[in-house]
């Protein structure tokens, strides 16, 4: 997975506009988003998916979402496998959905990791993790790469005694890492339309 999709964009200014209209007036930038996703553009298509998932601008249409989802897995944007993850998991189909997850641990993305430690804890899709230590090192794979889920999840593990009493202080040394990065964010929030897909 690149860091950077949007370098990847076919007409990155078109891209922009089009996702500027989006917010406003979706009948008229589905168009232009849909001609860009044929044109190879990943990020339109994932778009096209958001909006038809929320249905807060058009009907919400989870079958359009799942294929445009698909269409950018199939560009190569990891964020879109992941979401599909999202969508098979609204319709029941939890077989699917873990599949998903783990082919986003594959591509190293974070909110896929933390999301499949949650399935493994919890027996969501799968059988619940009992002495398996393998949600663990999902929780420190996705810490190590930033995700901040992943790194309270592993906090309070520490701060609860789960690593030996001995380590918890390590609990308290994450939370305040967190907070830092919290602030950071505050300060400098991501930019909507380049961060959007960024994991």
């Amino acid at each position: 997975m690149t860091n950077q999709p949007w370098q990847n964009e076919p007409d990155l200014a078109e891209l922009a506009r089009l996702y500027a209209v989006l917010k406003s007036c979706p009948e008229d930038a589905l168009p232009g988003l849909r001609s860009l996703a044929h044109r190879g553009s990943a990020l339109s298509a994932c778009y096209i998916a958001e909006t038809y998932k929320a249905g807060v601008v058009v009907a919400k249409d989870m079958d359009a979402a799942e294929h445009w989802y698909k269409f950018a897995e199939h560009l190569g944007h990891t964020p879109a496998t992941h979401n599909l993850w999202w969508i098979y998991e609204e319709q029941g189909n939890l077989q699917l959905a873990v599949q998903k997850l783990k082919e986003g641990v594959v591509k190293e993305y974070p909110p896929s990791m933390y999301q499949l430690a949650r399935h493994m804890y919890f027996g969501i899709g799968m059988p619940k993790s009992s002495g398996n230590h393998e949600y663990i090192e999902l929780l420190r794979r996705g810490g190590k790469k930033g995700h901040i889920l992943c790194r309270a999840w592993l906090a309070r593990m520490y701060l609860v005694g789960r690593f030996g009493w001995v380590r918890a202080a390590w609990g308290i040394i994450m939370i305040f890492s967190m907070l830092i990065d919290v602030v950071r964010l505050w300060r400098k929030p991501p930019d909507k339309f380049t961060d959007h897909y960024v994991g």
